[in-house]
């Protein structure tokens, strides 16, 4: 009988039940990163041979699913969102990546890595965006909290579809803003 080899893992958090997990090899960095979104820390890690039916099985489970925190209808946690802004100032997008938390929203830029903000990604993203010279919506917090919201019960794909709304709405605010610069002259 083949077998083939896949990973055991065991994470626990202060309060909570161990969770317990099968997963594939490839996939153990990814399974780590996300139990360490939710505070957990791995406690054990053995490799494991098994028939070729259940390495299928296990390959076709989701490990997200593992996490009680799932099942508390919290979605999305973990995932990164981009906001892909204009810049008037320096001619080109940047990029802004939005992690979502089970608090917020942690912030990541050029100058930004992983700042823990709340569901209206506060301060950060208003600081980010202000100290590059771009023009936002002063409710711009709003939006990112409504997009918090709305992420509970939609895919990742439909609330990055959010993010291009938005990353339009700012780009083209900023990009058809007045250059007074001339002025100077």
């Amino acid at each position: 009988m083949e077998k083939k080899t896949i990973i055991g893992l065991t994470f626990t958090k202060e309060g909570e039940k161990n969770v317990n997990g099968e997963v594939l090899e490839e996939n153990v960095e990814a399974v780590k990163e996300y139990a360490t979104s939710f505070g957990y820390e791995l406690r054990s890690q053995v490799t494991i041979n098994v028939p070729v039916k259940h390495y299928e099985q296990t390959k076709a489970k989701d490990y997200k699913s593992f996490f009680p925190t799932q099942n508390k209808n919290l979605q999305n946690i973990g995932e990164e969102f981009k906001l892909s802004l204009y810049s008037q100032r320096w001619g080109h997008n940047d990029f802004y990546t939005l992690t979502k938390t089970e608090e917020g929203w942690n912030v990541t830029t050029n100058k930004l890595k992983n700042a823990k903000g709340d569901k209206h990604a506060g301060p950060h993203i208003e600081n980010a965006l202000t100290g590059e010279s771009i023009s936002f919506p002063s409710d711009i917090g709003y939006f990112l909290s409504d997009i918090w919201d709305a992420s509970q019960t939609k895919s990742k794909e439909e609330v990055q579809s959010y993010f291009y709304e938005l990353s339009e709405w700012i780009s083209t605010t900023e990009k058809t803003k007045p250059n007074f610069g001339a002025l100077l002259i």
